[in-house]
């Protein structure tokens, strides 16, 4: 594998993980407007989980074939806070 083509694959990474943090944002932010401790808690966790993401995916160390699945767990992670969302909004605030 060439150098370049891992340099293309942690930019998609890190585009993937910017845009799933960032459309996370302003779903969570109107819909707990009345409930700040609720939105901070969301927020902070996708913003968490989003930056240890790119720690990873930047990192030379976790470039590595045997990372993949921690990598896979990251991104999944990321996408399952989708998951809980709509869960929590509909069972505990609607």
């Amino acid at each position: 594998m060439s150098n370049r083509s891992t340099i293309v694959w942690r930019v998609d990474y890190v585009g993937i993980a910017v845009l799933i943090v960032a459309s996370f944002f302003p779903v969570v932010y109107y819909s707990f407007l009345c409930v700040p401790f609720v939105r901070h808690l969301y927020l902070a966790t996708m913003t968490t989980l989003g930056f240890l993401t790119l720690g990873v995916t930047l990192s030379e160390k976790f470039q590595d074939a045997r990372y993949s699945p921690l990598r896979a767990l990251l991104f999944s992670s990321l996408g399952t806070g989708f998951f809980f969302f709509p869960i929590y909004q509909y069972w505990l605030q609607w």
